[in-house]
């Protein structure tokens, strides 16, 4: 598209502040509330940081999340780079927070499984023995 004059962008917003968020995280397990940090970036501040970063041109743009604007430069691939030597001399310590990262939500994915587990266990079967007795 850039023949073409049109410039495309991709935002990757943290969590923000906004009613829809909060009506998500009402709704959330509780593993996955402590997976990720309880605190969301005010609105305002998640888009005037998208907003410059599309007025500068960059394909990727940069949220306030500096962590999160790691992982994603580490996952890149070929696609557009807004600072590829500094991004490059990262990778080591992007690599190792991916591997951190991967091991962190394995976790808590698995706690949810396994209790989600314990709370439907039984209930494909039906009733215990001892009430089907009893009807």
């Amino acid at each position: 598209l850039i023949g073409f004059g049109v410039s495309v962008h991709i935002a990757y917003p943290p969590d923000t502040d906004t009613p829809g968020f909060a009506l998500e995280n009402a709704s959330k397990p509780p593993e996955t509330l402590a997976m990720v940090p309880a605190d969301a970036y005010p609105a305002e501040q998640v888009a005037r940081r998208l907003l410059a970063n599309a007025e500068a041109g960059f394909y990727h743009l940069f949220s306030p999340d500096p962590l999160q604007n790691l992982l994603v430069s580490a996952a890149a691939g070929v696609s557009p780079r807004s600072y590829p030597f500094i991004e490059s001399l990262l990778l080591p310590v992007a690599s190792l927070v991916e591997a951190l990262a991967v091991v962190w939500f394995d976790h808590h994915g698995r706690k949810m499984a396994k209790r989600y587990s314990a709370e439907t266990a039984g209930v494909a079967e039906g009733p215990p023995a001892e009430a089907k007795k009893v009807q």
